[in-house]
């Protein structure tokens, strides 16, 4: 039977999503010595570095990791992630930004398209090196236990033998809120996105695997000592002009935007704006009544 993860490779270059496999690239940091193979996709570039046999006798546990994203509103802006399963949903996910002066990391999971929780599962990521300037941000590290998840009943895997991966990734210019604590941040919706088959060759196994992973010795958590109340939901603090004798509306949660909005009651993008006119998509505020029936 042919799997649902062969399918989705062969789809993408159907939907201009997919990479050839002559587009993976072999990178080597000159600082640390890894060698990875990485794929340049939108705003960013993701690598990867593996233990040696991982392409043929044994699928991989975990992997050096290369992440670099562009900050087109300058020094310290921006988020970007990867999802190391292809699709947001009930798939590892890897999420990095700049914050003074570190990249700071967190592990992400979700059901539904909507701002992910923090994923509980075993994985752990230690920094080998990072990077901030005027127009990008890098981090190399080491993610232990990264290539299969489990969570809420859900799993899946990342299975290196089979020669590629489905790999997906989100970027975003605005910079996230609460942003010193990892594990507290805030985002809104990300402004690019896509999927990929990220095919792995030779360049990505390497017998210095074990040497280059003993450098991954940084544990980078932010700031996160401070406990904060929940502050209770919000009341609408903006209105769309025109939203006045709509049959159903919808007030506008924490983590939504609109195409989500959108396709959860039933419309397209198009849709929704026509019956919102004037409605600002980013930012969407918290609170907004939106209109989503006349």
């Amino acid at each position: 039977m042919v799997s649902f993860k062969t399918l989705i490779v062969a789809a993408l270059p159907l939907l201009g999503l997919g990479l050839a496999q002559d587009e993976t690239v072999t990178y080597t940091d000159k600082a640390s010595g890894v060698v990875f193979n990485a794929w340049p996709a939108g705003d960013l570039t993701f690598g990867m570095a593996l233990p040696p046999n991982s392409l043929t006798t044994a699928n991989a546990t975990e992997f050096i990791g290369l992440l670099t994203c562009t900050s087109p509103k300058g020094l310290g802006t921006g988020w970007c992630g990867v999802s190391l399963g292809g699709g947001m949903n009930e798939n590892l996910l890897v999420v990095a930004y700049p914050s003074a002066g570190q990249v700071l990391t967190s592990f992400r999971w979700a059901t539904d398209y909507t701002f992910p929780t923090v994923y509980t599962g075993n994985a752990k990521l230690t920094q080998i090196s990072s990077a901030t300037n005027a127009t990008h941000y890098s981090v190399i590290f080491r993610c232990q236990n990264c290539l299969a998840w489990s969570q809420g009943g859900s799993q899946g895997a990342a299975p290196t033998s089979e020669g590629y991966l489905v790999l997906g990734w989100a970027h975003a210019t605005a910079s996230p809120s609460n942003a010193a604590c990892p594990s507290a941040f805030r985002v809104g919706q990300h402004e690019s996105q896509g999927i990929f088959a990220g095919q792995l060759n030779a360049a990505a196994v390497n017998p210095s695997y074990t040497a280059w992973a003993a450098k991954a010795t940084a544990t980078v958590a932010g700031s996160c000592g401070v406990t904060t109340s929940v502050a209770p939901a919000p009341k609408p603090t903006s209105q769309v002009p025109g939203v006045a004798g709509c049959a159903k509306s919808w007030t506008v949660r924490a983590g939504e935007y609109c195409y989500l909005i959108a396709t959860n009651n039933g419309l397209s993008l198009d849709q929704l704006l026509g019956l919102n006119p004037g409605l600002v998509c980013n930012p969407l505020q918290i609170g907004t009544l939106v209109c989503l029936q006349r």
